[in-house]
């Protein structure tokens, strides 16, 4: 059990689970409530073993977006670049990671917006939101609704040119979550495309006058994020 009271307890929603948990948040199981959302049930499965012990921990089969019903998932040859998106090899042939782009499957997946989840009280408001959905993260915002209000931080991997067919890229990110008083406070590139600067990791928490207007123990969780996170307090 954690040592940790439950009302201080970070909500940890991790779209896109495959592999577990990143490593900077098992560190801290003691401070987190982690709901994980993977649509595919044999890694489901691996997650909620890693998971067990964590109080409150979810594993939710379903997959994310901004409408709720069956899609269509390309499973690819590396499973990690799998989406609901189709891989857009147009860009992708100039790079020598096209090869893990490679469709070689497709599988009906149940897709759920996260505000009508948590209207049926199936889920708990977020306070920190990691997406890692391939190309879908911007519907996956537009699907947690006025829950993205309270929310404190946001980790997303996201583009600067579109790797998969119609998907968002980082200028569209930045803008639907500053309506939500988000600022971009740090992007690391992800160095998978031969140099070039295609994919990044961006990092993402509330504006400085916003953080100012937190309750104290908003302010706690949000001290505990950006640890986590490895952003620096605002001056």
């Amino acid at each position: 059990m954690s040592r940790t009271p439950a009302e201080e307890r970070i909500t940890l929603v991790d779209v896109g689970g495959q592999g577990g948990l990143q490593l900077k948040w098992m560190l801290r199981a003691d401070h987190i409530t982690p709901v994980v959302f993977e649509p595919l049930s044999s890694e489901a499965t691996v997650i909620r073993q890693t998971l067990d012990r964590i109080p409150g921990a979810q594993v939710v089969e379903k997959a994310l977006a901004n409408t709720s019903g069956p899609q269509k998932l390309y499973i690819t040859a590396g499973s990690y670049c799998s989406s609901l998106r189709e891989p857009n090899f147009e860009i992708l042939q100039n790079y020598s990671v096209a090869r893990v782009f490679n469709v070689v499957s497709m599988q009906e997946v149940e897709c759920v917006r996260y505000d009508e989840l948590f209207r049926a009280s199936a889920v708990p408001s977020p306070d920190v939101i990691k997406i890692d959905v391939q190309g879908l993260e911007y519907e996956v915002l537009l699907g947690f609704g006025h829950l993205l209000e309270s929310c404190l931080a946001i980790e997303l991997e996201t583009h600067v040119v579109p790797i998969y067919r119609g998907q968002k890229l980082i200028g569209d990110i930045v803008n639907i979550l500053g309506d939500f008083g988000f600022a971009l406070r740090q992007l690391n590139q992800v160095p998978h495309f031969d140099g070039d600067a295609v994919e990044f990791d961006a990092l993402f928490t509330k504006r400085r006058d916003k953080v100012a207007t937190l309750s104290d123990l908003e302010k706690r969780k949000f001290a505990v994020i950006i640890q986590a996170l490895g952003i620096l307090p605002y001056p």
